[in-house]
């Protein structure tokens, strides 16, 4: 039992947050809070840049926009098998050595994201815009069209992590 404890707490980062948006698409954001992860999601409109009415995602902007509240975001408690599989991925994709900062100025619209990972023995801290990570940290820009999914991979762990969606 006391084996289990100890990777249960190895495989408990001491900070996470990691999010991804685009401009015509879905935001995700989950935060490691107290013991808990906090997931928020939102959707923008089909049409670009035309944001659905749960836009923007500040309260006081809301308020002063005369829109309703949003809901609160979602509090997850993944389990030690979840949290012990999450690190495990992150050690095989070695998002470890993935730089600090990915960009494409090539394109104008397109995906960000960022991720904060800190653990006793190891972090990330790393972010993008319009170009991910991919093996070995190499950059791979939006518009490439390598079939490297090693950034897909991380956010498909994210999902199963937090059992919501993250893409």
């Amino acid at each position: 039992m006391i084996r289990s404890t100890q990777s249960t707490v190895k495989a408990l980062p001491e900070r996470l947050s990691i999010s991804i948006g685009g401009f015509s698409g879905p935001c995700y954001s989950v935060t490691f809070k107290k013991g808990r992860l906090i997931y928020t999601y939102s959707a923008r409109g089909p049409s670009g840049g035309e944001p659905k009415p749960e836009w923007p995602l500040d309260p006081k902007l809301r308020e002063l926009m005369g829109l309703e509240p949003l809901p609160g975001p979602d509090e997850i408690q993944p389990s030690a098998e979840q949290w012990q599989n999450f690190r495990r991925t992150l050690n095989r994709l070695d998002v470890w050595c993935w730089q600090a900062k990915y960009s494409n100025p090539a394109v104008c619209d397109g995906t960000g994201w960022s991720a904060k990972i800190v653990y006793s023995d190891r972090s990330l801290v790393s972010s993008g815009d319009k170009c991910f990570p991919g093996r070995d940290g190499r950059a791979l820009p939006l518009t490439g069209d390598e079939r490297d999914n090693t950034f897909e991979k991380f956010c498909r762990a994210v999902g199963r992590l937090i059992g919501r969606e993250f893409h």
